[in-house]
């Protein structure tokens, strides 16, 4: 498997094999749209908070889902590993995630 970075920013690309490309964009989980999936890169936020996640399973390295979006409550439901979790939007804005489109 050859890997190729093409360059660096919060864009991301990589070179698998000679045809396939997987392209990231680095963003927070409360910008992620319904349906869409990524994977944490980082959390960044108090010791309190980053605690409280981690118990839900929510860690660097996970991937993650958005089942739903909420207007009227400022929430977002996301499904990580077999666990749906239901945050508000002003904790989401500290999970960085890289959104994962092939």
């Amino acid at each position: 498997m050859k890997l190729t970075i093409k360059f660096k920013s919060i864009f991301s690309t990589i070179q698998l094999n000679d045809n396939h490309y997987y392209e990231g964009l680095n963003l927070y989980l409360n910008e992620l749209s319904k349906h869409e999936s990524g994977k944490i890169i980082s959390i960044s936020c108090s010791d309190k908070l980053k605690s409280r996640l981690s118990s839900f399973g929510i860690t660097r390295g996970s991937n993650i889902f958005v089942m739903e979006k909420t207007l009227s409550k400022n929430t977002i439901e996301i499904k990580i590993n077999s666990t749906k979790i239901a945050l508000r939007n002003s904790e989401a804005k500290f999970i960085e995630i890289e959104k994962v489109t092939c």
